[in-house]
């Protein structure tokens, strides 16, 4: 009678543990079922909203360059935006070329940006007596009449790299292959220009300058630039009111900061 009774104790033990190893296991077992849903809400925000991140990073980046790079208003960097501007034939409220393509894209030389820089042969190419014909482009009063033959030599190189147009890849951060050529060129182009008196209208500090300076200021200018073209395109009333105060800036006088 007590064998049996203590067979039968030690058999409800054993079904008493294996219920809790085996309820254990189940547990264990649906631990990343219980995460799916999660995760699949994690990417569904990932996709609702895809400039979250990159937001904040231009943000950071912003920040950690405008330790080193003049404010944004300064007559430096007003020169390097306005230099950029009409180099890619953006004038007013004419808009930007739209960018590469694939095919473009593919065609792009290995070039780093120093070597770009560094590289000075085009400036001894020999151009035309007269300024390039472009009924679009128009001189702002601080830019000299010599941007024209600037903008001869920029095309000469890109035409030299097998680049056909003077575009940016607005999709895609300042070092992708494209737009880290096409800085590069104008970095180079705009501080030739900075140390013979081209940007002599603009009072620029002379501590601001180099090719470094400038390519920090053209790729922080790129991301703000990219950052409102995405803003624009999800909410049209942005752009409409860019474009009132595009009007508005057009016909005032622009005041710079030391």
């Amino acid at each position: 009678m007590d064998a049996r009774l203590g067979f039968q104790f030690v058999k409800l033990r054993s079904h008493k543990a294996y219920a809790k190893s085996n309820t254990k296991t189940l547990k264990t077992r649906s631990s990343p079922c219980d995460t799916k849903p999660q995760r699949l809400l994690e990417a569904s925000t990932a996709m609702d909203n895809p400039n979250k991140q990159s937001k904040g990073s231009i943000k950071k980046q912003n920040r950690q360059v405008s330790k080193w790079i003049p404010d944004h208003n300064t007559p430096y960097c007003r020169s390097v935006t306005d230099f950029v501007k009409y180099l890619l034939g953006r004038t007013g409220l004419t808009p930007y070329p739209s960018g590469p393509t694939l095919v473009e894209i593919s065609k792009l030389p290995r070039l780093t940006s120093s070597e770009i820089i560094e590289d000075t042969s085009i400036f001894q190419t020999h151009l035309d007596t007269e300024p390039i014909t472009v009924s679009d482009i128009k001189l702002l009063p601080r830019q000299k009449a010599s941007w024209s033959q600037y903008r001869q030599l920029f095309f000469h190189e890109l035409a030299n790299y097998g680049i056909l147009r003077a575009t940016l890849d607005w999709k895609e951060p300042p070092e992708s292959p494209w737009n880290s050529i096409i800085l590069a060129c104008v970095a180079k182009h705009y501080n030739w220009g900075l140390n013979r008196g081209v940007f002599s209208l603009y009072p620029i500090n002379p501590r601001h300058h180099g090719n470094v300076m400038c390519l920090g200021t053209l790729e922080r200018w790129l991301r703000g630039h990219t950052d409102e073209i995405t803003r624009a395109r999800k909410n049209p009333h942005i752009s409409s009111i860019q474009k009132k105060s595009a009007r508005r800036s057009s016909v005032s006088s622009k005041t710079y900061h030391l």
